[in-house]
């Protein structure tokens, strides 16, 4: 039976700072989780598309083979997920409070 994650993004806004992540558990699920909000935002709103990302489920213990689709939605401010596959599934509330994790870090210019 598939899992239904429902997720404040929003309690992640300082994922960056290790220390407030207990588990490399929690940073992978952290991670995945951002890697669905950052796919979906670059789909259009209001329209379930897929993303490049591979389901995380091992149904049976053997690997999905399933890829996430993803649905923007502006009010309120969540993001709908599923694998159709496993059927995984969940909602990312307050996406927008979430600053960029996944996001490659630049030297400032001079």
């Amino acid at each position: 039976m598939a899992d239904t994650w429902i997720v404040d993004m929003g309690a992640f806004l300082d994922l960056e700072n290790l220390s407030l992540v207990e588990t490399p558990r929690d940073r992978r699920m952290a991670e995945y989780f951002e890697t669905i909000r950052v796919e979906a935002q670059a789909k259009t709103p209001g329209v379930e598309a897929p993303t490049r990302l591979k389901c995380w489920r091992r149904p049976g213990r053997k690997p999905c083979v399933g890829h996430v689709r993803a649905r923007l939605q502006d009010v309120p401010s969540e993001i709908h997920w599923r694998c159709p596959k496993c059927l995984d599934n969940g909602i990312l509330k307050n996406w927008r409070a979430r600053r960029p994790l996944l996001l490659p870090k630049t030297e400032p210019s001079r």
